[in-house]
């Protein structure tokens, strides 16, 4: 009896299986932020993304990291992270990734968030000056090589930027609808006057980009 085991006490209760963290704070101070994760049916993978930073400030954020899980005997096998390198513009930092799947030409889109050097976000707010870019990268081959990165602010988001004190993508994943448009969860600060050059009265608005 003393080598029993609890199944057989419970045999309608399943084990519950081990938890992984997938993105943890290192010693040197290499922090991870806005998490995102995404499923890919076909494969039974699952994608997970986060920022790099070199510290818990937004300033401080680098790049997009990746880890890969792959279903393994019953359970989630993890991958190293791998930094993607191709997911920046020159002189800015890269922030919110924001994945979401094409079932109809199976790519797979990382949208993200592109700010010049270091300015903060309370910065852009107090200022009204955008210096944020709306950019995108894509995979066929379900995140194993991913394209160069494509700056959609002006074709997507227009004159309306404009308006916008700053934005960003997420946090989370995009969906695809029925119709084939891809809808990508937003956040903007709206200037909706200024006085004397300088904004007033913003206001944060929650809405979506919708990519054809």
């Amino acid at each position: 009896m003393g080598n029993t085991s609890s199944r057989s006490y419970f045999p309608g209760i399943k084990m519950q299986p081990a938890k992984t963290t997938l993105f943890k704070r290192e010693q040197t101070g290499t922090t991870y932020r806005i998490p995102a994760l995404i499923h890919l049916k076909e494969s039974q993978t699952f994608l997970a993304f986060a920022e790099k930073r070199s510290s818990p400030s937004d300033i401080d954020a680098k790049l997009i990291v990746m880890r890969r899980g792959t279903q393994q005997n019953g359970s989630t096998q993890w991958s190293e992270s791998q930094e993607l390198l191709s997911a920046c513009l020159p002189d800015h930092r890269t922030m919110n990734p924001c994945p979401v799947y094409e079932k109809n030409t199976k790519t797979l889109f990382l949208f993200f968030i592109c700010i010049l050097g270091n300015t903060p976000e309370h910065h852009q707010i107090c200022t009204g000056k955008n210096k944020a870019h709306l950019c995108y990268i894509t995979s066929n081959d379900e995140g194993q090589n991913w394209s160069q990165t494509k700056d959609l602010t002006e074709s997507v988001i227009g004159k309306t930027v404009r308006r916008w004190a700053t934005f960003a993508v997420g946090p989370g994943h995009g969906i695809q609808m029925e119709s084939g448009r891809l809808i990508i969860p937003t956040y903007a600060y709206y200037i909706h006057c200024k006085c004397f050059s300088f904004p007033s009265l913003h206001s944060t608005a929650t809405c979506s980009l919708n990519i054809q």
